[in-house]
């Protein structure tokens, strides 16, 4: 998948928790602004520049209150397209935006040694070195995430 793609998918993936029924009108919904100007100016299926795309990525998960996303086997990535990613997941980190990633330890090693591009972004990470405290991690992270509303 390329990043245009993911950008999409984890947009319509936020979007799902963001829209709302209008009780007042059967059949109708109350959608974030930004994904309405998206789809308005690119309507009838015509595909979002990425830079539309990101823009309106980033306004939902200002609105929204908690986004978590888990990145499994980052290492299975092609390098170029790992750095791309990773420096789009420090675009997008923040104090509503949570991310675990998965990857071999030498995969993980190398990416922070080849990503100066991203200042400061390895610091968000918490390393897990081994299966039960992978396990630990995620179980908290599932609590958490189950037990923020929205």
């Amino acid at each position: 998948m390329d990043l245009w793609h993911l950008k999409c998918t984890l947009l319509v993936q936020i979007l799902r928790g963001q829209i709302r029924p209008d009780p007042g009108h059967t059949g109708f919904f109350f959608v974030p602004t930004a994904f309405r100007g998206l789809y308005n100016k690119y309507r009838p299926s015509r595909r979002p520049k990425t830079e539309d795309l990101e823009a309106a990525l980033m306004e939902i998960l200002r609105i929204s209150t908690s986004s978590y996303f888990v990145v499994d086997g980052l290492d299975e990535y092609p390098t170029q397209r790992q750095r791309e990613f990773l420096a789009f997941l420090a675009n997008i980190l923040g104090n509503s935006v949570h991310i675990l990633v998965t990857s071999r330890h030498e995969q993980i090693s190398r990416a922070r040694s080849q990503n100066s591009a991203c200042p400061g972004f390895w610091s968000h990470f918490r390393w897990t070195p081994s299966t039960k405290t992978l396990e630990d991690t995620l179980n908290s992270y599932y609590k958490k995430a189950s037990s923020t509303p929205g």
